[in-house]
Formats: structure tokens, sequence, C-alpha cells
């Protein structure tokens, strides 16, 4: 006789006992012990449902990715070279006028203008 053949001449297994409808004072009680177990858990989930609750357990990962983003482009704005920007762009953003800008540049005092030289 081979494994194959003894494994289907073992008699089966009695699941009478796990019928609801055998006994079914004993089986609410079942229930009913199983549900008050279980009605803290459940409370907790359902106010982990609402928007703060969701919130509250995504911020350690939504302020990981944060700050890895910020990280990601502090590196990137660190390892480019700063563009040169004509000061005169710059001015016409601004709204200075060239001559203005000319004058702010130099280190030197401006020459004075014929007129203003004899008013002195």
């Amino acid at each position: 006789m081979s494994a194959d053949e003894s494994l289907q001449e073992e008699e089966r297994l009695d699941l009478s006992g796990c019928d609801p409808q055998r006994d079914t004072a004993r089986f609410e009680q079942l229930l009913e012990g199983i549900r008050r177990a279980a009605a803290a858990e459940l409370h907790r989930r359902q106010a982990a449902l609402g928007l703060w609750g969701q919130f509250w357990r995504w911020r350690l990962p939504i302020l990981a990715g944060s700050g890895l983003l910020a990280l990601a482009a502090l590196a990137f704005l660190l390892t480019q070279e700063p563009a040169e920007t004509p000061r005169s762009l710059v001015a016409e953003a601004t709204g200075v006028p060239s001559a203005w800008l000319y004058r702010s540049a130099s280190e030197a005092e401006p020459a004075p203008r014929p007129a203003e030289r004899e008013q002195r």
C-alpha cells in the first residue's frame, strides 16, 4: 500500500462542531466576544479615516519626502555656476534708468557738468 492510498482511506474530519446552526446561543456568545475584543481597534481605525487622521498618519513620510526634495534642490543649486547677469538687465527689470546704473557702478565721483561748475 502506497502513501497516497493510505491518505485516501483515512476517515474524514468531523467539522460538525463548527456549524453555527447547531448551537446558536453559543455561536452568538462567541460573536459577541469577538465584537467586544475588536471594538477598540475598530474605533481607532474609524478615527484614522478622517482628514486630520490621514494627515497625522502620513506626516512622517511627507516630511521625509519634503526633506529629501529640499536636499536635492540644495545640492543642485550648490553645484551650478552662477549665471553672469549684466547689471543693465537687472536695472531694466527693476526700472532703474541706465544713466543711474552707470553712476552707481563707478566708484569715482561723477564730474560736474559745465553749468554746475559755474554755479559753485
